[in-house]
Order: C-alpha cells, then sequence, then structure tokens
C-alpha cells in the first residue's frame, strides 16, 4: 500500500497493526517433529529444514461455542485444547463454555482404559486431549447438533451414531477416511469410508442436521448424514465430471447451498435441493484457495493465487468487490503466475475478512459495508502459515504455520 504523506513506510506499518497483536505461540510436541529434530541434532520440538514429512499440512479449528480449538500438524494426531486454558488472557472471567470444556475433558479422561488413565488425566488437567487417529490428517471440522429438524428428516435414524453430547469433531485423513468423534466422550463415533485419496476439505452444515460435506484429492465431493449412521447419501459431480480436485468447500448459513473450489479459476455453487451447479463463478486468474459466505449468506468470498479474494453476489453472479494484496494489482500475466503474493487462505466472521498470504503478512478488513476499503489491521506472521481460523466472536485469529507451531492474534476489546 502506499505511504500517507509525511508519514515513514514503518510508521505506515505501525498504524495497519490495528491494534491486532499476537498473544501467544505453540510448537507441536508430536513425536514426528522431537524424531525429526533429534535426528538434525536441532532443539526439539523445532522440525528440520527441508523435511517433508509432517509438514505438508497443518489444519486447525475453533468449535462454534468458542470453547475448545482443535490443531493437527500433518501426523496422526489431533489436539484438542480448552480455549479458557489455552488463550486465558481472553478469558479474564470464567464463562460458561469455559468451564463446559473444562468438563468435558476431564471426562474424556474417566473414558479411557486404565493403561493411559492417568496420562489422560495429567493432558486433562491442562486443558488439552491428544486424539490419535492411525493416519496423517488433513482435514478437520467441528459440527454442532441443532434444535432443527435435519434437512433429510424423512430418514430413519438409528441407533450406530449415538453421540453423548451435541458436538462432534470430524478428522479426515491421507488415506480418505474420516473418523467422527464424540466430543463428550473423546470416543469415535462414526468411521466414513468412500473416498480413495487424502482429504482435502470438510464442513458442516449449519443448520444443525450433522450433514457433513468433503472433499478429496479424488476429485470427489461426497454428502454424508450422521444420524442416518453415516449414510453417504450424495456425491457433487458437475455436468461434465470434475477435471481438477477441489481444494475446499463451504455450506451457505441457511444450508441450502455448498460452493467448492479448488485448481482452475472457478468456482462452483451448487443447489442442495437439486445437487445441481446454479452459478458457474468466474474472474480469478489463478487456482482458487478458499471460499467462505458472508454471515447473511448473500454475498461468497474467494481466494486465489492471483493476489486476490473476490467477493461475489450469490444471487447475480456478478463480482460486488476485490481484496488486492498488491498495490498496483498486478497484471493478468504477472497473476496467472508465481507471483510471491499469492493468497493461501481466508476467513469470514460476521464484518471481517481474514487472509494469510504468501507476502508473510496477515490481513484483515471490516466488511460491514458494501464499500471496499484498505485493511483494518496488517501485521507480519510467519512465512510459512498455511492455516487460519478466526474465532467465533471475531476476535481471535488463529494462524497454522508449516514448521509444527501456532499463532494466535487478537484485537483489543
Amino acid at each position: 500500500m502506499p505511504s500517507s504523506q509525511g508519514h515513514s513506510d514503518e510508521d505506515d506499518d505501525a498504524a495497519l497493526e490495528g491494534g491486532l497483536e499476537m498473544i501467544r505461540q505453540i510448537r507441536s510436541n508430536d513425536p514426528i517433529y522431537r524424531k525429526i529434530s533429534s535426528a538434525a541434532n536441532e532443539e526439539v520440538g523445532r522440525i528440520a529444514q527441508g523435511s517433508k514429512f509432517g509438514q505438508e499440512i497443518m489444519t486447525c479449528a475453533f468449535s462454534p461455542d468458542g470453547s475448545l480449538f482443535a490443531w493437527s500438524v500433518g501426523s496422526s494426531t489431533v489436539s484438542v485444547h480448552s480455549v479458557s486454558e489455552l488463550l486465558p488472557i481472553l478469558s479474564s472471567a470464567a464463562t460458561s463454555s469455559g468451564a463446559t470444556a473444562a468438563s468435558l475433558l476431564q471426562n474424556w479422561a474417566q473414558t479411557q482404559s486404565a493403561a493411559v488413565l492417568s496420562a489422560r488425566s495429567q493432558e486433562a488437567n491442562n486443558g488439552k486431549i491428544d486424539l490419535d487417529n492411525g493416519q496423517a490428517v488433513t482435514a478437520i471440522a467441528f459440527g454442532e447438533r441443532g434444535d432443527g429438524v435435519s434437512r433429510r428428516a424423512s430418514i430413519n435414524s438409528y441407533q450406530r451414531f449415538n453421540t453423548k453430547g451435541n458436538l462432534v469433531l470430524a478428522v479426515g485423513l491421507a488415506g480418505g477416511d474420516i473418523k467422527v468423534w464424540d466430543m463428550a466422550t473423546g470416543r469415535i463415533a462414526l468411521l466414513l469410508q468412500d473416498h480413495s485419496d487424502a482429504i482435502s476439505s470438510l464442513e458442516f452444515s449449519r443448520d444443525g442436521s450433522f450433514i457433513l460435506v468433503s472433499a478429496a484429492k479424488d476429485k470427489s465431493v461426497n454428502l454424508w448424514d450422521l444420524p442416518d449412521d453415516g449414510n453417504m447419501f450424495h456425491s457433487l459431480i458437475p455436468e461434465r465430471g470434475w477435471v481438477q480436485p477441489v481444494r475446499q468447500v463451504a455450506w451457505s448459513p441457511n444450508g441450502q447451498h455448498i460452493v467448492t473450489v479448488g485448481d482452475g479459476k472457478t468456482a462452483l455453487l451448487w443447489e442442495l435441493e437439486t445437487f445441481t451447479v446454479v452459478k458457474s463463478l468466474q474472474g480469478h486468474l489463478n487456482d482458487v484457495t478458499g471460499c467462505r459466505f458472508s454471515a447473511d449468506g448473500k454475498l461468497l468470498y474467494t481466494s486465489s493465487l492471483d493476489t486476490r479474494v473476490i467477493c461475489w453476489n450469490i444471487q447475480t453472479g456478478q463480482i460486488v468487490g476485490r481484496y488486492e494484496h498488491m498495490t498496483p494489482p498486478p497484471s493478468a500475466i504477472f497473476a496467472a503466475g508465481t507471483n510471491d503474493h499469492e493468497v493461501i487462505g481466508l476467513d469470514v466472521k460476521q464484518s471481517r475478512l481474514a487472509t494469510i498470504c504468501n507476502d508473510g503478512f496477515l490481513r484483515v478488513w471490516d466488511i460491514s459495508s458494501e464499500e471496499v476499503k484498505d485493511p483494518i489491521a496488517r501485521v507480519e506472521i510467519s512465512p510459512d502459515a498455511r492455516s487460519l481460523a478466526f474465532a467465533p466472536d471475531e476476535r481471535s485469529i488463529a494462524i497454522g504455520c508449516q514448521g509444527g507451531f501456532l499463532q494466535f492474534y487478537s484485537f483489543p476489546e
């Protein structure tokens, strides 16, 4: 961005921080990192430079109520934290969700066998439990049961899927399987099998129906009904078939639409009543890396390797805004190739849009109005950031990095 007259670049960068500051950084203690670090004679907990195994994936997510946070570094382990323990600076006063998370973790410890009870209890006391999935983890998503009627209410519900609580965690694996964990017990509630390659994206419908959509590198997108014993009841297939793998999927807030994006320049808007593509959104100049709906479901935001985020009106399919990560915007030829400003990912919550970019910055925009303005915050982050997640209250942002660590940023109250 251009400097303001009479100010240095350093002054502008400081101003662009917008009050956003890092409040915590944690490294993975997964054995994969300790093993590689020891072999390379490096500090324990720090992955060796250039090592590939375990670096490819970093995925993270907050639970819908904000009480839990889960992350994985590409090994078989998913770590689940109580947010009140993980980020105490955000929990100055005891909250019902914090108490629920703490008791949940304690309950997990009690459900384990005697052989692991002591270790689990110690983990629970520290506000963290590790879930072993047996394969490398490639995607995670929380789902919450609501009070509304299921979209497939005419289908019978069976007893094999019988959770103790209303919160589950779906874990996508490198081999294509999906494990669904009951967050009330820390036990696997369902094993979903149909994909033949690594899961690239998972997301639950926001209507509380426990309907899950999954995308995988095998060029398939499946819909699963968890209350119907995890029945895979439909696969989304474009008219001409999938040409490229899907990177990410997103549900509309009302559960009536799904968007799929991936390798290629097009985002597809699907109508779930007919399972057909109703809009083919074309405007990016490079592969599309992420997608998120606005809180009211009227707008869609897509990120791309072409250095920008595009905002779409889903009713008309028209572009209503562009959020640039290079100033001035690059030429079409430059945007279509390697440009060092590729937008790796995005997240949207209420009035804010956050992005991570290969230029090493986290940017946050105010999207409460239709006018596209400059970011309200821009903060330098780790150059190997690969995933981000907004907390439900849109105050905090988690950044997952290839080197096996997390950074948490927060706005002041």
